[in-house]
Parts: C-alpha cells; sequence; structure tokens
C-alpha cells in the first residue's frame, strides 16, 4: 500500500514538473518569438530612414 502511495506521489511530482517545463518552454518560446518580430521591426524603419 505505502509502495502504491509512493508511485502516485512521484507520478504527480513529475506531472507536475513537466507541467512547469512546458509552461517554462512555451513562455520563453513566445517571448523570443515576439522580440525578434519587434527587432526585425525596428530593424525594417532603420534601413528605410537610411536608405531615404
Amino acid at each position: 500500500m505505502e509502495i502504491a502511495f509512493r508511485l502516485v506521489t512521484w507520478g504527480l511530482l513529475c506531472l507536475f514538473a513537466g507541467f512547469l517545463t512546458y509552461g517554462a518552454a512555451m513562455a520563453s518560446y513566445t517571448l523570443v518569438r515576439f522580440y525578434r518580430q519587434e527587432f526585425a521591426k525596428l530593424n525594417r524603419a532603420r534601413h528605410s530612414k537610411a536608405l531615404s
């Protein structure tokens, strides 16, 4: 019985850690994509100013 309880506890911990890791990965990916977009906009603006 205690073994089953321990297994369940570890399973929940692993699941929780997995969700946290997944959430962090998605958040960082979204941030990176957002920053890349903003950076591209800035670069484009700079280039158009330099060309004119």
